[in-house]
Order: C-alpha cells, then sequence, then structure tokens
C-alpha cells in the first residue's frame, strides 16, 4: 500500500509537472510525458498491492474456516463425553438400586432369624411353666387357664437399610477397581 500510495503521489507529481510543461512548451510537454509515464507506474504498483491483500484476506478467510470445523469437531466431543457421563451414572445408579434391593433382602433373611430365635427362646422359657401347668392339671383333675405369650419382631429401620446399602457399593465399587499401584 505505501508503495501505492508512493506511487500515486509520483502520479500528482507528474500531473504537476505536466502543467508546468504546458506552460514551459517543449521541454514542458516532454516532462509531462515522463511524469505520466510515472504515473502510470504508480498505478501498476497500486494494483500489485491490491492483489497481495485480497490474496491476505484469502488466506485470513481460510483460517477462519479451519478454525470453525476445529469448533465443530470439539462440540461433537463434547457431546460424545456428556452421553457417556450420562449412560455411565445411569448405569451406575442401576448397580447402587440392584444393590439396596439385595441389601434389603439379606436384611429381612436375617431379621427372619432373628425372630425365629426370639421365638424359640419365649418358646424355651414358657416351656417349665406349661410342664408344671400340665402336671398340676393332671394332679388336680382340671386345667388351668392358657397362658398369653408375645411375639417381638422389629422392623428394619431406614438406617440400617441405608446403611447395608452403602456398604454393599463400596464392597462393590472396591472389587470393580483394585487398587493402582
Amino acid at each position: 500500500m505505501g508503495t501505492a500510495l508512493q506511487g500515486g503521489q509520483l502520479g500528482l507529481s507528474g500531473i504537476g509537472t505536466a502543467l508546468q510543461g504546458l506552460q514551459g512548451g517543449m521541454q514542458g510537454a516532454g516532462l509531462g510525458i515522463q511524469g505520466a509515464q510515472t504515473g502510470l507506474q504508480g498505478v501498476d504498483r497500486q494494483l500489485a498491492g491490491t492483489a497481495q491483500g485480497m490474496q491476505g484476506a484469502q488466506v485470513g478467510l481460510q483460517g477462519v474456516s479451519g478454525a470453525q470445523a476445529g469448533y465443530g469437531l470439539a462440540n461433537q466431543a463434547a457431546n460424545q463425553l456428556g452421553q457417556l457421563g450420562t449412560q455411565q451414572l445411569a448405569a451406575q445408579t442401576g448397580i447402587l438400586g440392584l444393590q439396596n434391593q439385595i441389601g434389603g433382602q439379606q436384611q429381612q433373611q436375617e431379621q427372619q432369624y432373628i425372630n425365629q430365635a426370639i421365638q424359640n427362646f419365649a418358646q424355651a422359657q414358657e416351656n417349665p411353666m406349661q410342664r408344671y401347668n400340665q402336671i398340676n392339671a393332671l394332679v388336680r383333675g382340671y386345667a388351668l387357664p392358657g397362658t398369653t405369650t408375645s411375639q417381638y419382631q422389629a422392623s428394619p429401620s431406614l438406617l440400617s437399610q441405608v446403611g447395608g446399602a452403602g456398604i454393599a457399593g463400596l464392597g462393590l465399587y472396591n472389587a470393580m477397581n483394585p487398587a493402582r499401584t
């Protein structure tokens, strides 16, 4: 662009010289022709500078297109990572739900064992009294009124269910992710 401006200035100088040439006669006419030639050279240089500027603009546009393509690929990769994260969350939630279900079943089974043991203990405590009543009824000839028994069955608490599920989840996590050395 600087060369083009210089060429333009030289052209103006040539025009000024041409005007002086008209006033000065033949000598002025010769100088005017030389000035015109210099002006044309400046115009040529200006056109060459414009062409280089257009080439630079095209290279810049290619760079912008490349950057946009890169952003598109980055967006695709981010979407895929987001989908993988959602799938992993769903899988882990399913595992935790299954662990909670299994833990609840195990807790229910253990509670049944405890309830049976309590019932067996209560029967063992009542057994001597029942034998005494039977013997007494045989000796006296009548039966005593029946005795009532109470049964104990504790329901599992929410805290123990959540704790059991958490411990089961930690065990599964440790089994699936061995320690790295």
